[in-house]
């Protein structure tokens, strides 16, 4: 994902929120799927499941299940979504990994 790196500069990490926005619609608009939107926007963010796990005691397996869209765990999810600094909807919303 170097490519999408280039795109979104160190002076943009003042306005994380709307550059994970800004990233999260040029990949949906890729047709990238879900599960590769949520690691494209992880690597981005330079984000390590190990340390997302110690944040709020949720496990790093369940974390990456989760990121895959191979479980569905609440915790886990907001975990991430709060992280990105987007909702719950944006990340998860649609398809078979859909929380809801």
């Amino acid at each position: 994902m170097k490519w999408l790196k280039k795109y979104f500069t160190p002076e943009d990490k003042n306005k994380q929120g709307n550059r994970n926005k800004r990233a999260l619609e040029c990949l949906k608009a890729l047709a990238f799927e879900p599960v590769g939107i949520r690691k494209a926007l992880i690597e981005l963010n330079g984000l390590k499941v190990k340390d997302l796990s110690r944040q709020d005691g949720v496990s790093p397996a369940t974390i990456y299940n989760t990121i895959r869209g191979r479980r569905i765990n609440r915790k886990a999810i907001e975990l991430i979504s709060r992280s990105l600094e987007l909702s719950v909807e944006d990340l998860f919303s649609g398809g078979a990994d859909d929380p809801s």
